[in-house]
């Protein structure tokens, strides 16, 4: 079982599941484990998956995103990731990400690069957007160094 380290009480309190083990986040976010007697920081684990993931723009299946597109990106994953349907004219409602007309370009550009498609639905009208195979590999990729991370740092 992993306990917080430290005793201090948040506003709210957040979990998280490491390998079935419930985890608490303390305001210190250092976790000390019982049956390794060691402290790990969240810190240190997130700054060694930084390292590791800048290692792969260096090695790019894909051509890299602008700020906007990886944003755009992560609402696309996000939406595959809980299932849910999103259309280009979903994403076009998202006012805070910019004007239709913006939003049309970087769909478009993110297009050429390889990170999304546009999936055919039951209305000729409306398109889905997907993540590409190449934008789940590298997804794959990210997670490998979060477990990597991870195994380092504990």
């Amino acid at each position: 079982m992993i306990h917080c380290s430290h005793t201090t009480t948040l506003p709210f309190r957040t979990h998280i599941q490491l390998d079935s083990t419930p985890v608490k986040f303390c305001e210190l976010d250092t976790l000390k484990e019982k049956r390794m007697g060691k402290s790990v920081k969240f810190s240190e684990v997130y700054l060694r998956f930084i390292q590791l993931s800048e290692a792969l723009r260096d090695l790019p299946i894909l051509i890299p995103l602008e700020p906007l597109e990886e944003r755009i990106l992560m609402i696309v994953a996000n939406a595959r990731q809980t299932q849910e349907r999103l259309s280009v004219k979903d994403l076009m409602s998202m006012s805070d990400l910019g004007s239709p007309a913006m939003l049309h370009g970087r769909l478009k550009s993110m297009r050429e690069k390889g990170w999304i498609f546009l999936a055919e639905t039951e209305d000729a009208r409306r398109k889905q957007l997907e993540l590409t195979r190449d934008a789940l590999v590298h997804f794959d990729k990210l997670a490998r160094c979060m477990m990597k991370a991870l195994k380092e740092t504990t």
